[in-house]
């Protein structure tokens, strides 16, 4: 629901911050004590201490304070600043600190809470002051708010006193923002606060303000560290002096008062009303509601009069309408994955903490549901489902708590008291888990956002559906059998792959932990071809990112091929570092990293969201071939070259199929090349090619791409692979004619590849024979012999060489 704005906004907000009433109190008097100590560590350990809380007026968050204190030395300047702000209580020249942004959310009712959100500095500082000031953490036995497991207590006590009390919960209007700011001064010199705090309290509260509120009369800032303390501490005067004859529970503003069987309950609801009212509080008589009537609400759940109440129905359906309101909302499946697990489990998973309803059987709904809308946003099933919820984190799960699963557990807790009790049981539970078969799902809770597509991809590696699928053809880019996401695969996209491959092998050096230096990129000069990606101590090791089913192959491949260095004592050892697209990674791998000194969790996290990002970039440049594009210019014939004439009869060049359509011909062998069928879209060795002036023409040639199938625009070649540039010497351009197969280099030009070249796709050519790895490179050599000389060069021409002297009249000597 958005926040009302105009006229509208202004009424919501007066209501909400009244003019506090005046108010009697007795003589406090200050108490002096020492001042706190305020450092710059003791700043930056609270700063880390926090939660990643939004930002206040100036936009400065808790990562940028913390970026400034340990890189930029800031934390003693904001030390000494804040220190004396606190000696001299004077907003006078840091008046910005002290502005808030006003929020308002919106409550059951139909009315607004309004959220203060202050300073991300000055809710640090106001955590500091907190430790280091046991009074206002010092609560009498009746006030929970401080205290551990405060709900569970809570409803034990109350659930305890039903059985020889009535209970009244009492229904205080606005009060937190509505206690006068000298009932807070009163109640800290009460709780023997020392005088500084007091008095650098009274001049934070005169100097709140924001663009709605110039200033703030009455009330504690919501949101505030001190909040909570203020008032609590405001609430012990009037109830230890007019309400002692009660027994009393209270969890802040959230009061129950338990009066015997033999006292009218008009006595006590007009005593807790006269009691509050001293401190300028309002109780809603109205909205008072006792055990005689049937039951209380308090702290979540119901009090009943009769009998435990369970909490496990109001639970499912307040589920039921959480998870249609996020099918119903315009969000993607990645936002609505997200709200549920950080928002909506939450809310209904803390039942057998405190329910005493015996039995775990009212909660398995609950977990059916968590269970099945997961499934339906990843498009997995029940049993995946089941395993991503409960799996844990540190084993690429979504680590969730569920009520059914968890029950007797979070029953132990509750019948222990002690805190961290179902923590350490659920501990000792994970430790056996297995981890998921893809760690993609940790770019799920972590990490920019994902589309819909993406996460869909995460549910197909999940459930084992990224599988060496059947040929469907051969691509025209790549010339390679074309398979299910053939993008990943593609060599006409070659640049997106060789730029996931960076991308990840920067995220394993800046993972790097231990040892400095030990894992650091290989700047040094091939030899032999042998170039590893990293050196590791007195070894090196190298990345490839490759499909699932060639996991175990490539991982033997790169063994194979860098054994050379450790037989020459350039190595100690070969650590080949094998990642699937579809989220594995080998063990042996995984295993020395960690070893290595790598984060080993800290990496997979970043190469989860590289591989996604590259599974999003490689289908948008692989469609992108196949954009229309204008037709080529006719090259003008030349006089002293004939004319390539087309081949008449069996030689004549198949016809592209044409757009959209893909023949479903029987496989045919390479080794016979007069028994391609039309499965292959245009043949590569019987295409006619134009030399054209921009060598990455042939990689821009349009390609229709359709589900259905391939094809070709009519009366267009197929492109090249964008992986190989054509060079040639000026004047001698390289014509290539349909008789002449391209079968070899030509003697006046060369092929020069961009990029490695990944090694095969498949395990098998399509006649179903192994296929060849393969071979290890000879270097280049330096000059080439040409077949023909070279034309004359012209006086006035470019010469490469340095000139010593004019060259004769016939042109450098040859």
């Amino acid at each position: 629901m958005p926040e009302p704005i105009g006229e509208e906004r202004a009424a919501i907000i007066r209501e909400l911050h009244p003019l506090p009433p005046n108010v009697s109190l007795p003589v406090a008097r200050y108490v002096y004590g020492p001042d706190p100590k305020i450092n710059g560590k003791a700043l930056v350990r609270e700063l880390k201490a926090m939660k990643d809380v939004a930002a206040g007026p100036s936009g400065l968050g808790k990562r940028h304070l913390l970026y400034l204190c340990e890189k930029a030395g800031a934390a003693e300047i904001f030390a000494d600043a804040l220190k004396g702000l606190f000696s001299s209580c004077s907003w006078e020249h840091i008046r910005p600190l002290c502005e808030f942004r006003l929020r308002l959310l919106p409550k059951p009712n139909g009315k607004w809470r309004p959220i203060a959100v202050q300073e991300t500095l000055l809710v640090a500082f106001h955590r500091l002051l907190l430790r280091q000031a046991p009074a206002l953490r010092r609560m009498p036995s009746w006030q929970l708010a401080f205290e551990s497991l405060a709900q569970v207590k809570a409803i034990h006590r109350a659930e305890e006193l039903k059985k020889s009390h009535h209970l009244l919960a009492v229904d205080v209007k606005n009060a937190f923002n509505s206690v006068p700011h000298s009932v807070i001064l009163f109640s800290l010199c009460r709780a023997m606060a020392p005088r500084p705090l007091v008095l650098y309290i009274a001049s934070f509260l005169q100097a709140r303000h924001s663009q709605d509120l110039p200033s703030v009369p009455a009330g504690v800032p919501q949101g505030d560290p001190l909040s909570m303390a203020m008032f609590c501490l405001s609430l012990i005067w009037p109830v230890d002096t007019f309400l002692s004859r009660y027994r009393i529970i209270a969890y802040a503003d959230d009061i129950v008062v338990a009066f015997d069987q033999g006292t009218p309950l008009e006595t006590v609801r007009e005593d807790a009303r006269s009691a509050l009212a001293r401190i300028g509080l309002t109780v809603e008589g109205a909205k008072c509601t006792s055990t005689l009537g049937g039951g209380i609400s308090f702290m979540g759940t119901r009090i009943l009069r009769e009998g435990p109440f369970n909490l496990a129905e109001t639970a499912t359906r307040a589920l039921g309408s959480h998870i249609r309101t996020l099918q119903s909302a315009d969000l993607t499946r990645h936002d609505r994955l997200r709200l549920l697990v950080a928002c909506v489990v939450p809310s209904v998973n803390y039942g057998p903490l405190i329910d005493e309803y015996p039995g775990p059987q009212s909660y398995g709904e609950i977990d059916a549901l968590v269970v099945a809308e997961i499934g339906k946003i990843l498009g997995i099933q029940e049993p995946v489902a089941s395993s991503l919820a409960l799996t844990p984190r540190s084993r690429y799960g979504l680590g969730l708590v569920l009520p059914h699963h968890y029950h007797g557990e979070m029953q132990e807790q509750r019948h222990r008291m002690e805190a961290g009790t179902f923590r350490e049981l659920r501990r000792r539970r994970l430790r056996s888990a297995a981890p998921l078969r893809s760690f993609l799902p940790l770019a799920l809770m972590r990490g920019p956002p994902l589309n819909n597509d993406q996460v869909l991809y995460i549910g197909e590696c999940l459930s084992g559906l990224y599988k060496k699928g059947p040929v469907m053809g051969v691509c025209a880019h790549c010339r390679q059998p074309m398979r299910p996401r053939h993008h990943l695969l593609c060599k006409s996209v070659n640049g997106v792959h060789v730029a996931r491959h960076g991308k990840i092998l920067d995220a394993l050096v800046s993972c790097a932990k231990g040892r400095i230096g030990y894992v650091v990129l290989n700047a040094s000069i091939p030899i032999n071809h042998l170039q590893p990606d990293l050196i590791l101590g007195d070894g090196y090791g190298d990345l490839v990112v490759t499909v699932p089913w060639r996991v175990e192959k490539s991982y033997a491949l790169k063994m194979a091929k860098y054994k050379p260095l450790i037989d020459a004592g350039r190595a100690a050892h070969i650590l080949p570092v094998v990642i699937g697209t579809d989220g594995t990674v080998h063990p042996e791998s995984a295993a020395g990293l960690v070893r290595a000194g790598v984060d080993l969790p800290k990496f997979l996290q970043e190469a989860a969201s590289v591989i996604l990002w590259h599974y999003t970039q490689s289908a948008v440049a692989f469609s992108a071939l196949g954009a229309p594009a204008p037709p080529p210019a006719p090259v003008p014939a030349r006089e002293d070259l004939p004319a390539a004439t087309p081949p008449a009869g069996p030689d004549c060049p198949p016809q592209p199929p044409p757009p959209g359509t893909l023949s479903l011909a029987p496989p045919v062998s390479r080794a016979d090349p007069s028994s391609r069928g039309p499965i292959v879209l245009q043949s590569r060795l019987n295409a006619p090619r134009m030399q054209h002036s921009t060598p990455c023409h042939d990689a821009c040639t349009p390609l229709s791409i359709t589900p259905t199938g391939l094809g070709l625009p009519s009366g267009q070649a197929p492109p090249e692979p964008p992986s190989v540039e054509v060079l040639s010497i000026s004047g001698h351009p390289c014509v290539h004619t349909p008789s002449a197969p391209d079968t070899s280099e030509s003697s006046s030009c060369f092929q020069r590849s961009r990029a490695p070249s990944p090694p095969p796709l498949d395990e098998t050519c399509l006649d179903g024979a192994p296929a060849a790895e393969p071979t290890t490179k000879a270097l280049p050599s330096i000059f080439k012999r040409v077949a023909m000389k070279p034309a004359m060069l012209r006086a006035d021409g470019f010469y490469p060489f340095k000139r010593i002297a004019p060259p004769p009249p016939g042109g450098p000597g040859r």
